[in-house]
């Protein structure tokens, strides 16, 4: 698979403004990759086009992955980020949840992290769970804040197909978690960052100030991406994004024949100013009315009808130049954009 994603990279590097100020291993479960595989692939992006002296470069990692070995190749092949899928230190969910790491290795996996020199490390949590009661939330995040890590990623609970998780809820073994369990968690997490002067720059991310995520903040400011890989997305920045065939075996042939066949869409501007409007209604600073009436004038005139029935229900905030989510429209954000969409 490594020379498959060479190979494609290759392909279309030239296409993308060069150095690289960003690079992200995710999307997966790079980390059980062997590290050898990762420093050709960082060979590879320095000796063709480059990557930036300040680059921020991401691996997701699994708690189960880290160790002293793996922390020290990591470092050598370039990686200065860490994002570590703890999820939760409720030891029951995990397993519920099938994953192979304790609430004792993610503890574990930050502290080494920290120890070998990471400066910069987030943190992915879940909340929601059914055995995780508003207690140990709280104990989670008190963990999560102090443990040394500089962003938190907190998303709600989602059960997905086939697993133990979806099977259990399908035999009525485990009750649907109530929606007011999801929106207290979420309320916590808020007031806790709030009280810690942390920065909750987008619906499920916060970071220590000046820590955000440079890749994802990149997706949020609409800037031009390359993903590389079975079912990779990118985006050329303006109206072009295309994505990789998500079947293994299918990608690496096409890599080996060197005829990629992504499927492609072309953004017309209804498309662009409903893709301006999902990401940045994300964004603690909002949407900026201007910038959306460049795409279409006019467009906040025809939308105060639903514009004021949001506000009205304290889900938005308006003011002369932005449009913003408030604590609670946080929790319906999916259904504020769709009845903002054109």
């Amino acid at each position: 698979m490594t020379e498959a994603i060479a190979k494609e990279y290759l392909f279309l590097h030239g296409h993308f403004d060069l150095p690289w100020q960003t690079i992200y291993f995710g999307g997966g479960t790079p980390s059980v990759l062997d590290p050898a595989q990762i420093h050709r692939l960082m060979h590879l992006f320095r000796k063709n086009g480059g990557i930036s002296d300040h680059a921020e470069v991401t691996l997701e990692a699994n708690p189960e992955d880290i160790n002293e070995e793996n922390l020290l190749q990591w470092q050598l092949a370039g990686i200065n980020r860490l994002s570590i899928g703890v999820q939760t230190l409720n030891n029951e969910t995990l397993a519920l949840m099938n994953r192979k790491h304790s609430a004792e290795q993610s503890i574990d996996a930050v502290v080494e992290s920290l120890k070998a020199g990471f400066n910069s490390v987030s943190i992915d949590l879940i909340f929601g769970g059914f055995h995780f009661s508003a207690e140990e939330w709280k104990n989670t995040l008190e963990w999560a804040f102090d443990c040394g890590a500089n962003h938190i990623s907190a998303y709600g609970l989602t059960v997905e197909p086939r697993t133990t998780l979806q099977k259990q809820i399908a035999a009525g073994k485990i009750p649907t978690p109530p929606e007011e369990q999801m929106s207290e968690a979420y309320g916590y997490l808020f007031e806790e960052a709030n009280r810690r002067g942390w920065d909750f720059y987008e619906i499920s991310n916060l970071s220590k100030p000046n820590c955000r995520a440079r890749h994802n903040s990149n997706y949020w400011l609409g800037k031009p991406y390359l993903g590389l890989g079975p079912s990779a997305h990118s985006f050329d920045g303006k109206n072009h994004r295309w994505w990789n065939v998500s079947d293994n075996k299918k990608y690496i042939q096409q890599a080996n024949d060197k005829q990629f066949q992504p499927t492609d869409e072309w953004l017309n501007t209804a498309d662009l100013f409903n893709e301006l409007l999902m990401t940045s209604l994300r964004k603690t600073e909002g949407i900026n009315k201007a910038e959306a009436e460049k795409l279409l004038p006019g467009i906040w005139k025809k939308k105060e009808g639903d514009l004021l029935k949001w506000q009205n229900e304290k889900m938005i905030e308006l003011n002369e130049n932005f449009i913003q989510l408030t604590l609670k429209g946080r929790l319906f954000a999916d259904a504020i954009t769709a009845d903002l969409m054109v």
